[in-house]
């Protein structure tokens, strides 16, 4: 599972979970070869999960 400050090497819509209570989980667009963003409120988190691969995003 990527977390922040990984590569992203699929384009699509992931789910970004946080490692604490402060957020829920929620929907973020990556590109591939961006990287994952941090949080700062998160001390290690978040990490992401692929939902739907969308190589046409960036378009």
């Amino acid at each position: 599972m990527p977390k922040k400050g990984d590569s992203c090497t699929t384009t699509g819509i992931y789910k970004a979970i946080h490692d604490k209570d402060h957020k829920q989980p929620h929907e973020v667009k990556m590109v591939k070869g961006h990287k994952f963003p941090p949080c700062n409120q998160c001390e290690t988190g978040p990490t992401y999960e692929l939902v739907r691969e969308d190589p046409n995003l960036i378009r």
